[in-house]
């Protein structure tokens, strides 16, 4: 305002400094750009770097409103300095709309500073365990929007506790609990039935002023909302939630369940849709909130007998908590079972919930039953031989063809392909892949429809000609498929590549621009073309798999180190009995399996069962360690550091050396590789053993090594 009542000034957009983006002209090589004179600039660079149809973007000022969320002290700069940058080009520039502007949030008695440790970040609100919905909801009442706020503890207190706990947690925990009662004193888990009976919902007086309230408040938070007036639409939601306990208040809907039950049915069928309006309405500000209510709250409504989650919890690689790339690697999945699964999980607009469930329902019904069902039954056709297929032969079409379009089944799926080719195009320009992924399979789904109808198996014995043009249509289909689904899952789209006999560098449709040919599917392919050898492409997840896989990566990472320390322990009870021929001079250790009868016992041990392997080594020697070893020491030889990660033979990570930690070193023979040192001349300190599997005595105690997912020997009872 201070600009438009006393004039623009001139401001300098370069400085004399040492470092910043250099003036690209020649008597100002000694000058850098102003920041805030570049640095917006970027927002359209970036933009450019990201897509080459940034203009659609940053040109395009009839189709696109430009919303900009900052700081008061950077304000000058986006609505004065950046505009008439833009405005001196006199190009057709997409031009701030809106600009959401805060001013400062104070900390107690002073500023926020992160270089003197005053006030709470980000780090400091994870360490306080407060909900990280309770903290948005806090910064958001307390938006500064119009003047400086102060954030102070006792406020937040009063927040979270009048606020979240006693109006929103009270409205939905009363509604939600009332409804999970038993017959007789709620309803089941059931929303009720409205009855025939039932008066107009208007007629109950509480109600209606309700609903007339309600109307009021979201036409004012949508108009709020519009507005970028974030901190108002909060409050208007929060209103919400007020009305909807002043109503359960007059109503008494507890004792209308004994007196009046079409009133209390009423009363709990209108309580439930508000808890669904106030999951809608916060969840632009509390995600996970309405997460949390929505999933159950949506089970409520049906009549299975659903076991509802107490906590939906995050991905966390630090605490353990999720699947990551080793473990989804571990579970043996395809690649392209997980690339489908998480693109059509992905989280786009709102929040989205990994589940095992899920996951094994998507393989099984989309990708087996769907895609891998429709591509397997058209190639695996056509690989038949002649009299019962084409002899992997893309069949010719013949003179006497009637005009494709006159077979009504082919119509019907051209009409329908082209519509969906149109929309994954669309879709995909505006970057929504999990739409485009949805048409994609779509088209299969279609595919398998078209098989359906046109019953291909008695259409090779009865009409010859029609289940020809079905055959290459479906072909021309399959093709159409790995082109579309190639930016999802691409090793998919190689593989069906290979079956069709076509090399992978094959330019798809979606490369050639070569729409047409969808309207024509077959033509796609050749007549006269040789198909490859058609194989299943996904294979079923059985209900014993996900129960395995739920139940390895349940929990955090402590809840596994414990079982993985159970589980050692029972590999230890299990090594205790072990039974061990004892030798009063024992020098050589060797396989029974490897070693004939001696004549002397006192100088074998026959090992009949061999539980701990560490490897294939063909030679190893016993050597002394240092006297200054002490317990838990690392093994180390020159060349050696016994580091994790700095070698491939000491390296816990390879699995292929286990280190060997002893409590008592007074006892402790080392092994050291062969490789390392030359076989010694005396016999009574070599061991020749073609494999290792080492047991040297009785295991007493197992641990899980600290560097690997591995365990290490604690402790032993030695036989030398």
């Amino acid at each position: 305002m201070t600009g438009l009542k006393k004039g623009l000034k001139s401001r300098c957009i370069t400085r004399d400094l040492k470092w910043g983006v250099p003036v690209p002209l020649e008597r100002f090589s000694d000058k850098v750009f102003y920041v805030w004179f570049d640095a917006p600039i970027g927002y359209v660079s970036i933009t450019s770097c990201y897509t080459p149809e940034w203009e659609k973007w940053w040109k395009n000022p009839e189709d696109v409103e430009l919303y900009q969320f900052m700081g008061k002290d950077n304000v000058p700069f986006h609505t004065v300095m950046f505009p008439s940058t833009l405005l001196g080009t006199s190009e057709n520039w997409t031009l701030m709309k809106t600009i959401s502007v805060t001013e400062y949030l104070n900390y107690e008695t002073g500023k926020f500073s992160k270089s003197k440790g005053i006030g709470v970040f980000g780090n400091d609100a994870k360490d306080t365990n407060i909900p990280v919905e309770v903290w948005r909801y806090y910064l958001l009442t307390n938006r500064p929007e119009v003047s400086d706020t102060l954030f102070t503890w006792a406020d937040l207190q009063a927040k979270l506790n009048s606020e979240l706990l006693n109006n929103l947690g009270n409205f939905i925990n009363q509604v939600l609990s009332f409804i999970v009662k038993p017959p007789g004193r709620g309803y089941g888990s059931i929303i009720p039935q409205p009855s025939d009976a039932d008066p107009d919902p208007l007629q109950h007086e509480p109600t209606r002023k309700l609903v007339g309230s309600i109307v009021d408040y979201v036409e004012q938070y949508v108009g709020a909302i519009e507005k970028v007036k974030l901190k108002q639409g909060l409050k208007i939601a929060m209103s919400i939630s007020s009305e909807g306990n002043g109503y359960l208040q007059e109503s008494k809907f507890w004792k209308l369940y004994n007196d009046d039950q079409l009133s209390c049915s009423l009363v709990i069928r209108t309580s439930a849709g508000l808890v669904y309006l106030l999951t809608c309405l916060l969840e632009p500000f509390m995600p996970s909130f309405s997460l949390e209510v929505m999933f159950p709250s949506t089970l409520l409504g049906t009549s299975e007998n659903w076991t509802l989650m107490k906590t939906i919890r995050k991905f966390s690689k630090s605490k353990g908590i999720g699947v990551f790339g080793n473990d989804a690697k571990d579970t043996n999945i395809p690649v392209e079972v997980w690339r489908y699964y998480l693109l059509t999980n992905r989280p786009e607009v709102s929040d989205t919930l990994f589940t095992w469930a899920d996951l094994q329902a998507k393989l099984n019904s989309e990708l087996l039953n769907n895609l891998g069902n429709f591509i397997n039954r058209v190639l695996s056709f056509i690989v038949k031989p002649p009299g019962r297929g084409y002899g992997s032969i893309i069949p010719q079409p013949s003179d006497a063809d009637q005009d494709p379009l006159q077979h009504e089944p082919t119509r019907k799926l051209v009409g329908s392909i082209v519509d969906y080719v149109e929309q994954y195009v669309e879709a995909m320009e505006k970057v929504k892949l999990k739409q485009g992924l949805k048409i994609a399979m779509s088209i299969s789904s279609e595919g398998n429809g078209y098989l359906q109808e046109s019953k291909f198996w008695k259409l090779y014995n009865d009409d010859q000609l029609s289940c020809s043009l079905v055959i290459r249509t479906s072909a021309g289909l399959v093709y159409l498929l790995t082109c579309l689904l190639e930016p999802f899952m691409p090793s998919f789209s190689l593989e069906v590549l290979k079956q069709l006999n076509l090399p992978p560098d094959t330019p798809t449709l979606l490369e050639k621009g070569d729409f047409d040919r969808v309207s024509r599917p077959w033509e796609i392919l050749p007549a006269g073309h040789k198909i490859g050898t058609p194989v299943p492409l996904f294979k079923e997840l059985k209900d014993e798999e996900v129960e395995f896989f739920r139940e390895k990566f349940a929990g955090s990472q402590a809840d596994r180190i414990v079982r993985a320390e159970a589980e050692a322990e029972k590999i230890a009870e299990k090594l205790k009995k072990t039974e061990w021929k004892k030798a009063t001079a024992c020098k050589t250790l060797k396989p029974a399996t490897e070693s004939k009868a001696k004549a002397h016992a006192e100088t074998e041990i026959s090992i009949t069962r061999l539980d701990i392997c560490v490897g294939l080594i063909t030679s190893v020697e016993l050597v002394d360690p240092p006297k200054s070893a002490t317990v838990g020491e690392r093994v180390t030889f020159p060349g050696f550091n016994g580091e994790p990660g700095s070698d491939d033979v000491l390296n816990p990570k390879k699995k292929v050396w286990e280190t060997l930690q002893w409590k008592k070193a007074t006892a402790c023979k080392t092994l050291k590789p062969a490789t390392e040192s030359k076989a010694k001349a005396n016999a009574e300190t070599e061991i020749s053993i073609t494999r290792l599997d080492i047991c040297v005595g009785l295991i007493t105690s197992v641990q899980k090594h600290p560097d690997a997912d591995s365990l290490y020997i604690e402790d032993s009872n030695h036989i030398y």
